[in-house]
Order: structure tokens, then sequence, then C-alpha cells
């Protein structure tokens, strides 16, 4: 038996909602992660990570020997190497996440697959999905629909907090209002709508807009009205120490009734 397997499997178990023993339960644990940045900010302080690229996938897996594949619905990925390589698109196909799954499956190396895009681009994901050992989602509205498809395993997995990144600071707070994230796709009108609500009554203060699309297209650019405001977006770790500082913090979600589902 691997010696390591019981590690694995608890950690495993702990995505279902077992609750871990230890104050470094996975530690050891050794996990490959095709994920964005903000995943992969949580993790690194939990388990020993591997960020796979996707041009270098073959030379990477068999030295790090990873325990755990944890793979989410990221557009991009690393150095942007997964952009069109998990979502489906139409006229476009590519079978390097499949080629990944099945090395690791090959040597009973388990896959998880995380749709934290859910329940908005469920379909754009299924495909991808379908192919890893373990599914959970952030809407557990759509777990049925999982099962549906023919997913066996899958269960809610919601956003957390990661002590390490996000913690009250003990400094007095700036008087900012600040607002972190993107104008938003067209599709998503209500969205647009509610961050104008927030937005024009912030306006009458101090008030910083990190876009996280600054060199997007212009069709996911702030209004006019909003441009004075906007700053370049800021990594995740920059952002949770602003977070500390700055007075007042916004957000927006997109999916307005759901009992899992947020913006984080």
């Amino acid at each position: 038996m691997n010696p390591t397997s019981g590690l694995r499997d608890r950690a495993v178990r702990f995505l279902y909602g077992e609750r871990p023993r230890g104050t470094a339960p996975f530690g050891g644990l050794r996990v490959a992660t095709i994920v964005d940045d903000f995943t992969r900010a949580c993790l690194e302080p939990e388990v020993t990570l591997l960020a796979v690229d996707a041009r270098a996938w073959r030379a990477q897996l068999p030295v790090f020997r990873p325990q755990l594949l944890f793979v989410e619905s990221t557009w991009r990925g690393v150095h942007d190497s997964w952009k069109k390589r998990i979502a489906t698109y139409p006229r476009h196909t590519d079978d390097t996440l499949a080629e990944v799954v099945r090395y690791c499956r090959r040597r009973s190396i388990p896959t998880v697959f995380w749709n934290k895009e859910d329940p908005v681009h469920f379909d754009r994901f299924l495909p991808a999905a379908k192919r890893f050992d373990h599914v959970f989602t952030t809407e557990v509205a759509c777990v049925e629909r999982y099962r549906s498809a023919g997913v066996a395993r899958v269960a809610p997995l919601l956003f957390a907090a990661q002590p390490a990144l996000h913690f009250p600071g003990t400094a007095p707070r700036e008087n900012i209002v600040c607002f972190a994230g993107s104008y938003g796709e067209a599709e998503l009108g209500a969205r647009r709508t509610d961050l104008e609500v927030l937005l024009d009554g912030a306006s009458e203060f101090p008030l910083r807009i990190l876009d996280r699309q600054a060199r997007a297209g212009s069709a996911n650019k702030f209004p006019e009205r909003y441009r004075r405001f906007v700053h370049p977006g800021v990594d995740y770790r920059a952002l949770a120490e602003l977070q500390r500082r700055y007075k007042v913090f916004l957000n927006v979600n997109a999916i307005r009734a759901s009992r899992t589902m947020f913006s984080r």
C-alpha cells in the first residue's frame, strides 16, 4: 500500500466536508493544480503545490510525483497556458486536459474538478468535469444537474477564507471605498445594474476601482463616468493587504438567488 495514500484520501474526504485533525493536516500532500491566482494563493499555505503548465506538464509531473490532481474552472491558468483548454469553445478542441487526467488515472492519482463558474457556465465546463473522479461546485443547485449528466461523485464546495491571507489588521483604516473586480460581461446585465447602484453611491466618497480587466477589450470597460476612479488590478496577496487598509470594500454577485454561490 502506498504510505501516502492515507493523507491523500483524508484530503479528498475533507473536500466532501469531513473535519480534518491537527493544525497542519495536509502539509505534506503534493497537489498538482490547474487553477487561477486566487485559488493558488489560498492553497499554497496548506499543501505542497505544483502549478501545472499546459506546455510543460509531461516534464513537470514525473518529477513532482503528485498525490492529487486539483483542477478548477479556470479560463487561463498559469502563464495563460490553459486558455481555451478547459472550457468548451465552438470550433476549437484541445486534448491537453484529457491527457493530464489519463496520466493521473494510470498512476492511481485521484482527480478533482471544481467548477466555480456554476451555474452561469455549467455547460461550458461540463465536458471537462465528466473526466474527473470527483466533481465539486460552488452552486449547490447544480449538484443534481451533474448527477443527471452522469457524474456520480459530486458535492458542493464553497469559497473559503485563508487565515494566512484573510485576517483583520490593527492599523487605522484609510478613508477609502474600494471595489476590486471587473465591469463584467454584457450577458450579466443584472450584475452590471447592481454594480452601478453601488458605485454611483460610493462616488460621493474617496473611491478606487481596481479593474481586473483593465487591459481587456472595450466591451468590458467601465463606463466613462467611472473612469477617473479606475486603477489597474493587483494580485491576490496585495488585494488582501488592501482589504485590511481600506475602510470599505464593495462586492457584487452575478448570482442573486443562490444558497451557496457568491463572488469572492
